[in-house]
């Protein structure tokens, strides 16, 4: 992406920045860990409405700050949609091919036979 459009980003979505990742430069919440596409994909699950999603992180965040993000969205829908196909595409198996060292754990459930 250019410097010129990266700058014209910063200026119209205030809540967001682009950092540098080893996917490539992906666009985040600002003063957050959160990626935008994380902040869409739960937005989505509240019928992209920003005051409940905004609800979900109580103070943390406010609707402003979820509405840059959908701004964002509907400016660059197939940006965001594609991370969040990637991390729906997340497995086990795939996870494990990056870090080798991972181990599945089984966690009893309260109330279940052993």
């Amino acid at each position: 992406m250019a410097v010129q459009q990266e700058v014209l980003e910063i200026k119209t979505y205030s809540h967001i920045e682009r950092r540098d990742t080893s996917n490539g430069r992906i666009a985040y919440m600002k003063s957050s860990r959160l990626p935008v596409w994380q902040v869409v994909k739960l937005a989505k699950s509240y019928n992209m409405d920003a005051e409940k999603t905004a609800a979900y992180w109580g103070e943390h965040c406010s609707k402003e700050w979820v509405e840059s993000a959908l701004d964002y969205y509907r400016d660059f829908p197939e940006e965001i949609d594609a991370l969040i196909q990637a991390s729906e595409q997340l497995t086990f198996e795939t996870l494990q091919q990056r870090l080798p060292q991972l181990e599945r754990i089984a966690l009893p459930v309260e109330g279940e036979a052993e």
